[in-house]
């Protein structure tokens, strides 16, 4: 499991806390490897404009998979994943990324 703790400045502050998990499986001839990830951020002007500014709690969570198929000269690889992002407060801004 792999987390990260940042701290991020400039016009606003933003606080990143994630981790993500994976493992690979074997079946047949071909490595599966699902991921699961969650991020916590904070977003002090999260509509990025000057005035009526706005901030609140963010969780980002992605659901992936990859599939991969090895042989001596040739790898076939197919990966996909799915981000759900989340408002805490402000739900009207939550939005899902393919």
């Amino acid at each position: 499991m792999k987390k990260q703790l940042m701290l991020l400045g400039g016009a606003g502050l933003v606080i990143l806390l994630g981790s993500n998990l994976s493992h690979a499986y074997e079946w047949q001839e071909v490595r599966i490897t699902p991921r699961v990830g969650l991020e916590e951020t904070y977003g002090s002007n999260i509509t990025s404009v000057r005035h009526d500014v706005i901030s609140d709690m963010m969780s980002d969570l992605t659901l992936g998979v990859e599939l991969a198929h090895e042989e001596k000269s040739n790898t076939f690889s197919l990966d996909g994943a799915v981000t759900r992002q989340m408002f805490w407060d402000h739900t009207e801004f939550d939005n899902t990324v393919f």
